[in-house]
């Protein structure tokens, strides 16, 4: 016996129970009757899954609606660089969001002030500058990329004062 499990009109599992071929006619009808039981079930599981895929996608959608939100409540271009480093940390998952204008750090997230003369700030400028001049964003890692010197060389010492794992510079 085979049991196909369909949702919204598309076959999302087949069910087959083997049986014996000298099986009673009773034996048979049970069979069937369990094979359907299961297939409600199945079609349970999908039906749940699918609404928790619409639960998370509605969640996400409230969180960048907030983000929006956030990050337009002041009209201080300070107030507002920090409002979407945090945001954007938060709405992301990532530790830490660097917010840069014209090559400069203006924000960094979970930091109440920048320190533009430190190391961090200081190399993480001169990344953002030698990415800009490639003109494509840059992921690490990617471990499809092979990455010019130049810009090994700046990931590598923003990298060595940071202690960062991934960095993208957007």
């Amino acid at each position: 016996f085979a049991c196909p499990v369909v949702f919204n009109g598309n076959t999302v599992a087949v069910l087959e129970l083997l049986h014996y071929e000298d099986a009673s006619p009773a034996e048979l009808q049970s069979v069937e009757e369990l094979l359907d039981v299961f297939g409600d079930v199945a079609l349970d599981f999908h039906r749940d899954r699918k609404l928790r895929e619409y639960h998370n996608r509605e969640q996400s959608w409230a969180e960048l609606d907030g983000f929006a939100e956030r990050v337009h409540q002041s009209l201080d271009w300070k107030a507002t660089c920090y409002a979407v480093g945090n945001e954007a940390a938060r709405v992301t998952g990532c530790e830490r969001v660097s917010v840069l204008h014209r090559r400069r750090v203006l924000a960094i997230s979970g930091i109440d002030t920048v320190n533009r003369r430190s190391n961090a700030s200081r190399s993480l400028e001169a990344l953002v500058r030698v990415v800009e001049r490639s003109g494509d964003p840059l992921w690490h890692p990617n471990e499809d990329e092979t990455l010019p010197p130049q810009l090994q060389q700046r990931l590598e010492a923003y990298r060595d004062c940071t202690h960062v794992r991934s960095v993208a510079v957007l």
